[in-house]
């Protein structure tokens, strides 16, 4: 049996996610291993992919230092505004935590070779902050969104002052500068 679950997506819609019994939903720490790729489909979803890599480390007695285990590779999916906010805030090498639904997919090429690709979809997605910090900047649901801007000492807008933001339309917008 599937279970439909509502999503805000993107210009105010709610598209609907399909979610069947049995899913496996789990949460894997790694780094964003390739630069996100950010499309839109042909019904007008946004969505965000890359790749992620998950190296398990353990304390190695005979050595008395840690080891590095074997790196597992996870194709990750974000949709709606959870991909735009993951193209906003994602580079390649950052540590992350993503939660969502695993799949794995056995393929073989042309010329023989074969393996497994595992898939996330994520549900949700953030920096794993045992590694580094973060400045959350929240979305507003108006379409409004707050961006966050180099500090002042390089020279741009001050931290808490409104700034004007071009937007696809040429037009401006303004944004509340973040906090230093």
């Amino acid at each position: 049996m599937a279970v439909e679950s509502g999503n805000v997506g993107t210009r105010g819609t709610r598209p609907r996610r399909r979610r069947t019994d049995n899913e496996i939903i789990t949460t894997i720490c790694g780094n964003v291993a390739t630069d996100p790729k950010s499309s839109t489909t042909a019904k007008g979803q946004t969505l965000t992919s890359f790749r992620l890599a998950s190296t398990p480390r353990k304390f190695d007695q005979e050595v008395q230092g840690y080891v590095d285990g074997e790196t597992t590779w996870v194709n990750v999916s974000c949709w709606g505004s959870l991909a735009l906010n993951a193209d906003r805030s994602l580079r390649k090498g950052q540590p992350v935590v993503v939660t969502g639904a695993l799949r794995g997919r056995e393929w073989q090429s042309e010329d023989g070779r074969s393996g497994k690709d595992f898939e996330l979809n994520a549900h949700t997605l953030g920096h794993d902050l045992r590694r580094g910090c973060a400045d959350f900047q929240k979305v507003s649901r108006a379409g409004h969104e707050r961006r966050p801007v180099a500090p002042v000492d390089e020279g741009r807008t001050p931290a808490g002052e409104l700034m004007a933001e071009p937007v696809a339309d040429g037009e401006e917008r303004e944004v509340l500068a973040a906090t230093a």
